[in-house]
């Protein structure tokens, strides 16, 4: 049977899960959250905020548990970013330069699983780690009862060993290569996890190498979305570059992206349906051991992705494509809405430790209240930090306010952008907005950016 998987659709249901929601008291809303839960969080590789309609198993979570509108990246490249996620603190506080290669400087001892298992939780690591892992491979990192990590080895990322076919694991610190695509080995891990910790509390980080290049799609999804990419945006093969770093604007016209554009997505998007496959199975799991109600399930991804957008192609920079990702907390008993402020993946860890009960030192923010519908004093702006050992040819600082952000370049350039008037980022003001930026923050309500994401077409192929 086809389905509709438009992105339209899940904004309708988000809507209307909002307006029931309101029609629920405040205390029940409290009441709602499980004391200390078991925790599933399922992590993405560079998925984009934009392509939750087209995951029919992740659109039920947004639309049945709460849906954070305006979630980001506080350093858009996957090791930085993972730090981040697992101690709730910044790059630079915790002292991380490199992207390839942050394991090296990460210091595994305080994380939220070192916390979580002080408390009394069983905990795992199911996929993709911190990038470089394989320097110290097959070594546990303190605070994991159970490691099933992807050596994460680059030399061959398509042949026998790589992280998508017959991937080599440390399977709690031996050395183990498992037959099959990587995609549905986690899921299979994951739900045996869950079962065999049934009568447990339980922390459980599944962390997908999926949508990450190579995209390579699992036999079972080929061709499901042939043909069917998004239409393209304004900021696609962007004109007009003036307004751009210098090495931005020598990329003009050295890519036929428009044939980038129609060859990739359907790739991507086959890619996260494998991802989508194993969030029913986890949900489905749950159900049968009578787990759910007293289960957190955190959805979220490390950075965004850009396909040609400003001539670039990848991540690393602090445009919205690349700093925006999907973040849904669900729990069946918490009621169904859409949170606009700004959240960050620094604010998991925190979120994770005040849901369990306890708390970890952190620079992000727990959204235990946004989820309880508290009244609480919220940012109005974030830092962006990005670095030339990330990828890219120049590092910057980035302020992000709920309305317009300012990009100030290593080389002294600066951009300034109303993101109200200019959601993709087109036309930099020539001032730089340096004052006008704080203010807007203060002023102006949460803004969601473009609306409603990619549409490959009207129904998923079969």
């Amino acid at each position: 049977m086809k389905r509709t998987l438009g992105s339209a659709a899940l904004v309708s249901s988000l809507a209307a899960a909002a307006t029931l929601a309101c029609g629920r008291p405040e205390s029940q809303i409290r009441d709602a959250i499980p004391d200390k839960p078991n925790i599933i969080v399922i992590y993405t590789d560079d998925q984009r905020w934009d392509t939750l309609g087209q995951m029919p198993a992740v659109s039920r979570l947004a639309s049945e548990g709460v849906s954070f509108a305006n979630s980001f990246v506080t350093s858009p490249v996957c090791g930085p970013s993972r730090a981040g996620l697992l101690t709730g603190k910044l790059a630079s506080s915790l002292g991380i330069t490199l992207n390839e290669g942050a394991e090296g400087e990460f210091d595994p001892s305080a994380t939220i699983a070192v916390e979580l298992s002080r408390q009394g939780y069983v905990t795992a690591l199911i996929g993709k780690y911190l990038n470089g892992y394989r320097r110290r491979f097959p070594q546990v990192p303190p605070g994991w009862s159970e490691w099933r990590v992807f050596r994460d080895h680059y030399v061959d990322l398509l042949g026998p060993g790589s992280v998508y076919r017959d991937p080599v694991f440390s399977w709690n610190g031996r050395s183990d290569t498992q037959k099959g695509y990587s995609t549905e080995l986690l899921s299979a891990f994951a739900t045996d996890f869950v079962t065999r910790n049934a009568d447990r509390r339980f922390f459980l980080l599944v962390s997908f190498w999926a949508p990450h290049v190579p995209l390579r799609p699992s036999e079972r999804h080929r061709g499901e979305f042939a043909g069917r990419a998004p239409p393209k945006p304004p900021s696609l093969g962007e004109s007009a570059l003036d307004d751009k770093p210098e090495w931005l604007r020598s990329r003009v016209g050295s890519l036929d992206l428009d044939a980038v554009w129609e060859s990739q997505w359907p790739n991507y998007l086959e890619l996260l349906l494998g991802v989508d496959d194993a969030v029913a199975a986890l949900r489905t799991r749950l159900e049968e051991l009578g787990l759910a109600e007293n289960t957190v399930i955190v959805f979220t991804s490390d950075n965004g992705f850009m396909f040609g957008e400003h001539w670039h192609i990848g991540k690393a920079l602090p445009y919205e494509e690349s700093i925006r990702v999907p973040l849904i907390v669900w729990n069946p008993e918490l009621p169904p809405r859409r949170v606009d402020e700004m959240v960050l993946n620094i604010d998991i860890a925190p979120t994770l430790a005040e849901l369990a009960g306890t708390h970890i030192d952190a620079d992000g923010m727990s959204l235990v209240p946004l989820l309880r519908g508290d009244p609480v004093r919220w940012r109005q702006s974030f830092e962006i930090e990005g670095r030339e050992e990330f990828g890219i040819p120049d590092s910057y600082t980035a302020t992000r306010t709920e309305s317009a952000k300012t990009i100030e370049w290593g080389d002294g350039s600066r951009e300034h952008y109303d993101l109200r008037e200019d959601p993709y980022e087109l036309n930099a003001s020539p001032d730089g907005g340096r004052e006008q930026g704080r203010e807007e923050g203060t002023e102006h309500g949460p803004e969601p950016g473009p609306e409603p994401g990619p549409e490959p077409g009207p129904e998923r192929a079969r």
